[in-house]
């Protein structure tokens, strides 16, 4: 398998996992245990501190392999190699709800 088939492979299996989580019973508490796994997160905020969009790190390292809220997206970079699956809406407003109530603890 080439690396460009294992970070498509990779991308489509967490796209996967995220859209059954949201569509399961238990969604809520089930994506804050598979996010709080995640290995870093980045914030974006508004001027007046609200809430805007959050990237979450999943992997590293070969793939890179990122949650972004902004695209509605899983993203994953292997050197040159780029590639990206959609999340269903109810899986990214999920992930934001559940984001948002972090965020809110700072």
């Amino acid at each position: 398998m080439t690396s460009t088939q294992q970070l498509e492979k990779s991308v489509n299996h967490i796209a996967e996992e995220l859209n059954n989580i949201a569509s399961s019973e238990d969604s809520y508490e089930k994506m804050y245990k598979y996010l709080c796994k995640c290995l870093d997160v980045t914030y974006t905020v508004t001027s007046d501190k609200k809430l805007k969009d959050v990237k979450y790190l999943v992997t590293f390292g070969g793939p890179n392999i990122y949650i972004n809220t902004k695209s509605d997206m899983v993203e994953g970079y292997w050197g040159g190699d780029e590639y990206a699956a959609f999340i269903s809406d109810e899986a990214i407003e999920l992930i934001f709800d559940i984001s948002d109530e972090i965020y809110s603890l700072f």
